[in-house]
C-alpha cells in the first residue's frame, strides 16, 4: 500500500504542475513566433551570418528575441570579458549580477576594482551567486573583501531543487542585458 502511494499513481502534484509550466511555455512560444515571423525569417536567412545562433537561442534555450534589438554575439572569452568590464565601467545606477560560480583569481580581482569603483561612484551593486558551485572556489577573505566593499549579495543553495540547476550567467546594467550565456 505505501509503494502505491509514493509510486503507483500516474501523475504526482509536481508533474501536474510542470505539464501546466510547459503547456504555458508552449503557448507563449507559439504566440511569440506568429507574432515576430517577419522578424524571425530576417534573422534565420542562410546569408545571415549568426542565423544559427538565433535558432540555437529560440529552439533550444527558449530565449526570445525581439525586432529594434541589438544583438552583439562574442565568440571569445577574452572580447566578453573586456566587453563586460567596459560596460560595467559605464554604470551609472545600478548593476544586478547572477552568476552560477564565483572563483578567486584574476578575473575576480578585475571584476572586484571595476565594482569597488562603481560603488564608490554611487551605483548599487547587486550579486546573485550559487553556494554550492561556489564552495571551493572562493575564500571567506574573498566574501569579506564582497561585504567591505559595499556589495548586496546573496549566495542561493540550489541543492534542494538539484534537477532545476540553470548554470547562467546574467548581467544587467540599468534596465538592459548585457551579458546572458
Amino acid at each position: 500500500m505505501c509503494s502505491y502511494v509514493f509510486f503507483g499513481r500516474k501523475y504526482h502534484y509536481s508533474n501536474k504542475k510542470s505539464l501546466l509550466y510547459n503547456h504555458l511555455n508552449k503557448l507563449e512560444y507559439d504566440t511569440y513566433i506568429k507574432k515576430n515571423k517577419k522578424c524571425l525569417t530576417e534573422y534565420t536567412s542562410p546569408n545571415q551570418k549568426f542565423g544559427n545562433v538565433v535558432e540555437l537561442l529560440m529552439h533550444n534555450a527558449n530565449k526570445a528575441i525581439y525586432q529594434n534589438n541589438k544583438i552583439e554575439i562574442l565568440t571569445n572569452g577574452t572580447r566578453v570579458f573586456k566587453s563586460l568590464l567596459t560596460d560595467l565601467q559605464q554604470a551609472q545606477e545600478y548593476i544586478l549580477l547572477t552568476y552560477f560560480i564565483v572563483a578567486d583569481g584574476e578575473l575576480f580581482e578585475s571584476f572586484l576594482a571595476v565594482l569597488k569603483e562603481r560603488i564608490t561612484a554611487g551605483v548599487r551593486v547587486y550579486m546573485i551567486y550559487d553556494h554550492v558551485g561556489s564552495y571551493f572556489k572562493i575564500s571567506k577573505k574573498s566574501i569579506k573583501k564582497l561585504m567591505k566593499a559595499g556589495f548586496e549579495f546573496i549566495s542561493i543553495y540550489q541543492l534542494l531543487h538539484p534537477l532545476l540547476v540553470e548554470m547562467q550567467i546574467i548581467v544587467i546594467i540599468e534596465k538592459m542585458l548585457l551579458l546572458m550565456v
